[in-house]
């Protein structure tokens, strides 16, 4: 899933980034704990064209389903949670580190992947599921938008800036010290 920070400024200093998924069901006959992991994905890949196979239309995933390669996804998450039949339930996962990232322009914003280490969580379409269960979550499109998925940042920009002067010794560049923003909203 890709994540818009475009809104945040790119001299803003991240708090805290919290992407929060809600865990609403399990299925199979032998429920299991499953470690679910958020990996950083690296490749581009268009939502309306991406499948388990493809990124891009004619383009395919260097491993099918999105490998935790270091190639198409890093293969150190962000963060991990443990998911059992504790449903429903909020499943939040700390991507504060890439999200200053993303907002700072040093890495590309190609979104994350939950996954556990052996399959996709949310598959609902598989055929041949060898342990016998299956994790969901609503996805961004789910009717009632409270349940989406959502990244919860909270930030701030610094007051207090440079002044810069010019050969003449006048101000080029100014902003005003007095100003604080604080902002904490889903993005």
């Amino acid at each position: 899933m890709r994540l818009d920070v475009s809104h945040i400024p790119q001299d803003a200093a991240i708090q805290s980034a919290t992407l929060k998924l809600y865990f609403y069901g399990a299925y199979g006959t032998n429920k299991v704990t499953r470690t679910i992991q958020c990996h950083q994905v690296l490749k581009y890949w268009y939502q309306s064209v991406a499948t388990w196979r493809k990124r891009l239309s004619g383009v395919y995933w260097g491993t099918y389903g999105v490998g935790l390669d270091d190639i198409d996804a890093k293969s150190t998450p962000e963060d991990s949670q443990d998911w059992y039949d504790d449903y429903p339930i909020w499943k939040n996962y700390d991507i504060t580190a890439l999200t200053q990232k993303w907002v700072n322009g040093t890495a590309d914003n190609d979104g994350v992947i939950p996954k556990s280490r052996d399959k996709f969580f949310w598959a609902t379409n598989e055929d041949d599921y060898t342990d016998g269960d299956e994790k969901w979550v609503y996805s961004s499109e789910y009717s009632d938008a409270s349940k989406r998925p959502k990244l919860v940042v909270t930030y701030t920009v610094d007051p207090i800036a440079e002044n810069q002067y010019d050969a003449l010794v006048r101000p080029s560049y100014h902003r005003d010290l007095c100003q604080r923003r604080h902002r904490n909203q889903p993005v």
